[in-house]
């Protein structure tokens, strides 16, 4: 039977991450930069519903100096009977290779312990990504080792609903971490500008249900890829998706509740000299059709050209949060806005 597990989390969402995690967890053991240690002893399969988790693992501790001591006949048992119950909630053709990752995975030790695994569990080794994955790390008190099992075949953060992706899309848990932020409601009339492959709306509709909700996007392929990714999502019904400028929306005044973008951050999709232009533009426009106390959830990696931006528009957005994270090795900044009662 498992009773501990860990979660891999963003960096600079742990508080949000831990909120979910609270809710089902029965005791949090231990919170780190990036990861947060529990005990759960409900249905493997509520874990997998975790939307700010980047992956899940079973966590196992064995009190032995040295990864050999780990092919013994007990230990290995105990491995092989996690790996099982792990897999026990999946249909049976869901896990068909192995791998084993730890530092030095190359060593005789290392391939001998994933060739006893995969053979004992009917799997295929190997070097690649494996379905089952087994993660060997020194424990934190170097006196023993932690063996981790993921318990979905692709980590948590690759929505099966993902058939389209954009260049510089949005991380999944992440997109979920900002719609939290946006307090749901089922009320909530949600515009998401520069929408590209859909992410945030797709969190947010996954969270709670809205009243209206408007993906809008110059580009026709990005809207033709969030149009693919909501239909997987099931959404599709639920999204209006509309080619208009962020800068010139088709919308009354005070029309939405909430607003979220992806902002372009001139790398990967657009460029600095555009967005001189496009922020202060996109953050006007926003405040004309946002209610009075609306919520806005911008991410940028311009986070100089965002404070700037935000700091000349202070009559009408207050700022509730602004968080640093961190994902693919960048840093951008989540920004996340209250419209004032100011009316220009």
């Amino acid at each position: 039977m498992l009773y501990w597990f860990e979660a891999e989390i963003l960096p600079g969402i742990e508080p949000l991450a831990l909120a979910e995690l609270r809710r089902i967890a029965d005791d949090i053991d231990h919170v780190g930069a990036g990861a947060v240690r529990f005990r759960f002893t409900g249905a493997l399969s509520t874990l997998s519903t975790l939307r700010m988790s980047t992956t899940i693992y079973a966590l196992g501790r064995f009190a032995e100096p040295r990864p050999r001591a780990l092919l013994g006949h007990a230990n290995l048992q105990r491995i092989v009977d996690a790996c099982q119950h792990v897999r026990a909630g999946w249909p049976a053709a869901t896990f068909t290779t192995l791998r084993v990752s730890a530092a030095g995975e190359n060593s005789t030790v290392m391939r001998r312990l994933r060739d006893e695994l995969a053979g004992q569990l009917g799997l295929i080794a190997t070097d690649g990504d494996g379905d089952l994955l087994v993660r060997l790390r020194r424990a934190d008190d170097a006196d023993g080792w932690d063996v981790l099992i993921r318990l979905t075949p692709r980590p948590l953060a690759s929505r099966a609903w993902r058939r389209c992706s954009r260049p510089g899309a949005l991380a999944a848990p992440l997109a979920a971490a900002m719609m939290e932020l946006t307090e749901p409601s089922p009320s909530d009339v949600v515009v998401n500008l520069c929408c590209g492959s859909a992410t945030l709306l797709i969190e947010r509709g996954a969270r709670a249900p809205w009243n209206t909700a408007w993906g809008i996007d110059l580009d026709a392929d990005a809207l033709a890829c969030a149009s693919e990714n909501l239909t997987a999502a099931g959404m599709h019904a639920r999204v209006h998706l509309a080619a208009h400028d962020a800068r010139a929306l088709p919308f009354d005044d005070e029309y939405a509740s909430v607003i979220c973008a992806d902002l372009p951050y001139g790398r990967l999709v657009g460029s600095h000299h555009d967005n001189l232009q496009l922020y202060p533009a996109l953050i006007t426009e926003a405040a004309r059709i946002a209610r009075p106390r609306a919520r806005m959830a911008l991410i940028s990696h311009e986070v100089r050209l965002l404070e700037q931006t935000l700091q000349r528009a202070a009559a009408w957005w207050r700022v509730r949060q602004w968080l640093r994270v961190r994902v693919s090795g960048m840093t951008p900044v989540v920004a996340v806005l209250e419209r004032t009662d100011h009316r220009a």
